[in-house]
């Protein structure tokens, strides 16, 4: 994880880099434009990484293989992916291949009444050999290939310093696929590891079956009878990745493609009332020329189903999709005597796949859309599942103003939907400073998150808690924004769920402002402590037994119960009665439940569970001793779902037997929790002190037997549990120099076995 993301407050921050955002301003042909820059290499480098932003869909290319894409979506979006194994000896080139807005419409319609289209592109080659550094960036000398003509890009605007340091610097790194190196410490211990990490990794998805079409089978390749035709593919699982298409066209045409990924193929059928909306607005439509059409599409789509249809009679040779590059550089591993809570762990793991990209993103649908909801939990899976920080640093630097990623830039802010999302950033923030001991980013984010705690004490009532009310915009003032996860426009007043995380925010940059040497740090302790004591005399209600929102105190939140557990606002015999009143009153077979009453939103009430929600009771109850608890509670939910056929977490499920509702989404991160409690709970591998300068080591005792992997910044911790004769022994191997604090189950026997990295 790079460490350099550092904006130097100086005089320079305004002045500018060598990289120019260069493009052409066409007013005739299509909207693809190639720039290529080409140089030559007298020695290979010891690292290459190109960096690059893009207004209008662009994908990079190095000596004709491709790279990455940037979708252009959003600025300061900044695409960066290592390349150092395309580069060869002698002459090389570099090839940046951009598109304009052809997935938004608005778009369009601008560039029709314009009547010119729009797009640039910024990049910048890093080459290293030794301690010399080279660097191409974009300027006009680059060779432009477009179809109207035009050979000489035009220079725009340049990158400012200031801009280079907080963005580029910053995007995660996606590194080249190499061997991953086990230590024999590791191996020996954890003893399924390095068979695990040495599966061939996934380049290529086709689909597994056909469901219906107009066309014929002719030597493995699909001819159109008709002059449109259209075929209907299923993928054996969710993808995400980039369309490939191979295809003769007997004339000019088109080719519509339709993607759906949320199971119910009916949705692709537009002709239908059934279609789903989202479905139709995700649909790419590609031109066709007569003869040979290899069709590689730079726009990211995710599917499980996709509908291709033809306006001109063609044979189709092949289709699928490029998948996405996912760095595989250091792997979590688990792997325990019941198979359930394995295959919970792969599909949480694939589940975070899915979604990490340039950032953390909630779903393959909000492509490049960062929620610090979803983010808190996607970045915890991340460090178990694959040791990497790098995505948490991108999305924190995500400045778009929406309030999914909780970024208050004035304290007096008021219609602020998601209320509680300003607080999970500073949580996401503090857990990756305190499992990575990233005091850059502490340093880089501390005045930003200082504000988004001002603004949340801003609101703060005479009683030392939040009144959440609802949030209206608009010249009539109608209400537009929901208040929390939730989505529910209903849940106001004094609720748990904000003023626990109002606790947890306080005691997060306390423990933040020490690290940077703020004097602020004893006053959010103080006022964290009168919280907690507001939040037990005024919401805990000694008739159920459970904290309540004082808006209406009907029903019994998850949310919040569970948090004050988890965050220990809630202790002793309260904690327990908390846990014992969620289990009695909104536990279905399927999880627990949102609340323990029905309620007519979609995403509300007794019927409707929430994966996130599920992952942070069953951590609140590993914390409190209650395991077997913890494991029932994720054997219900996230089993159930597997039970039920899934390949990937939905954002929420039903509380009864039904499938998936069509309007959750398929592929959450945010409930792909599982894989992160497992790690750190039945492994028992947390972070005792910041950047595991100490350990925790507090296994599960629930199974007889497990192994596991759980990549650290100072190396690999393995561990393993075998039990013989009524005995548990654990094995633990750790790197060289790193302190531990074990927490056994009674008679258990440890050994630990050190290794250098």
């Amino acid at each position: 994880m790079s460490a350099s993301y550092i904006i130097r407050k100086t005089e320079n921050m305004n002045s500018h880099t060598d990289i120019g955002r260069i493009g052409i301003i066409k007013h005739t042909g299509d909207e693809w434009i190639c720039f290529k820059k080409r140089f030559t290499l007298d020695t290979l480098p010891d690292f290459a990484a190109i960096r690059f932003d893009s207004v209008g869909v662009c994908g990079a290319y190095v000596n004709g293989a491709f790279v990455g894409t940037n979708t252009g979506r959003y600025a300061n979006r900044i695409s960066c992916a290592e390349c150092r194994s395309l580069l060869k000896l002698g002459e090389n080139e570099i090839a940046l291949v951009l598109g304009g807005h052809y997935y938004q419409t608005v778009e369009r319609d601008f560039q029709k009444r314009r009547g010119s289209q729009f797009s640039c592109v910024a990049a910048e080659l890093e080459i290293n050999v030794g301690e010399k550094e080279l660097k191409i960036a974009t300027d006009e000398s680059w060779l432009c290939e477009s179809d109207d003509g035009q050979t000489k890009p035009q220079v725009f605007t340049q990158v400012t310093q200031g801009e280079y340091d907080r963005f580029w610097l910053s995007a995660a790194l996606w590194r080249e696929e190499k061997e991953i190196s086990v230590p024999d410490a590791v191996a020996k211990v954890a003893e399924g590891y390095q068979r695990y990490v040495s599966r061939p990794k996934q380049t290529y998805a086709y689909p597994s079956s056909i469901r219906y079409t107009n066309m014929e089978m002719r030597d493995d390749c699909l001819v159109s009878a008709e002059e449109k035709s259209h075929v209907m593919y299923e993928f054996d699982r969710l993808y995400c990745g980039y369309v490939c298409l191979e295809c003769i066209a007997e004339d000019e045409g088109e080719v519509e493609l339709r993607f759906d990924y949320t199971t119910y193929p009916e949705d692709l059928e537009f002709e239908t009332p059934q279609h789903n909306i989202s479905a139709k607005r995700l649909t790419l439509k590609s031109p066709l020329k007569k003869g040979e059409n290899k069709l590689f599409l730079l726009r990211r789509r995710a599917a499980k189903y996709v509908k291709l249809l033809f306006n001109t009679k063609v044979t189709l040779k092949s289709f699928g999709f490029r998948l996405d590059l996912i760095n595989h550089e250091k792997q979590g591993y688990f792997h325990c005597s019941e198979e359930i809570f394995n295959k919970m762990w792969e599909v949480g793991k694939y589940t975070l796949h899915i979604n990490k990209h340039q950032e953390y993103e909630s779903c393959p649908r909000n492509e490049m859309k960062y929620f610090t909801g979803d983010g808190i939990i996607a970045a915890l899976i991340d460090a178990y599942a694959f040791g990497d920080g790098d995505l948490t640093v991108s999305s924190l630097s995500y400045t778009e103003m929406t309030s999914n990623v909780g970024r208050i830039t004035d304290r007096f802010m008021r219609n602020v939907g998601l209320w509680e999302y300003p607080a999970w950033r500073i949580v996401h923030a503090y857990n990756h400073y305190f499992y990575y001991n990233d005091t850059h980013l502490a340093e880089q984010h501390f005045e930003e998150l200082a504000s988004n705690l001002d603004w949340m004490i801003g609101k703060m009532n005479a009683s030392d808690l939040i009144y959440q009310f609802p949030v209206f915009s608009g010249a009539f003032c109608f209400a537009n924004s929901s208040v929390d996860f939730t989505q529910s426009l209903d849940r106001l007043g004094e609720k748990p769920l904000i003023n626990a995380l109002l606790y947890k925010s306080l005691i997060c940059m306390a423990e933040l402002a020490d690290v940077v040497g703020d004097q602020r740090a004893k006053e959010w302790r103080t006022l964290a402590e009168k919280v907690k004591k507001a939040i037990n005399d005024r919401l805990w209600s000694e008739e159920k037994q459970a904290y309540l929102d004082t808006f209406d105190q009907s029903y019994v939140p998850q949310d919040g119960n569970a948090l004050c557990v988890l965050y220990g606002i809630a202790e002793g015999d309260r904690a327990d009665a908390a846990m014992r009143t969620l289990r009695k009153q909104l536990w279905s077979p399927y999880g627990a439940t949102v609340i323990d009453r029905p309620d007519p939103h979609q995403y509300g009430g007794n019927d409707t569970v929430s994966p996130l929600m599920n992952t942070y009771e069953a951590e609140a109850r590993f914390l409190m001793g209650d395991s077997e608890g913890a494991l029932e509670l994720m054997d219900r939910c996230f089993g159930g779902m597997l039970r039920k056929g899934t390949e990937t977490f939905w954002e929420y499920c039903p509380a009864t037997d039904a499938p998936k509702p069509k309007y959750f989404t398929n592929c959450h991160a945010w409930s792909a929790g599982c894989t992160y409690v497992l790690s750190a709970y039945v492994l028992g591998i947390r972070p005792e002190k910041a950047g595991y300068e100490v350990v925790r080591f507090e296994p599960c005792d629930r199974f007889d037997s497990f192994e596991g992997v759980v990549p650290t910044p100072q190396g690999l911790i393995a561990v393993s549990c075998k039990t013989a004769d009524g005995k548990k022994t654990y094995s633990l191997a750790i790197p060289c120099g790193m302190k531990y604090e074990a927490h056994l189950p009674e008679s258990a026997a440890l050994t630990v076995t050190e290794y250098r990295v």
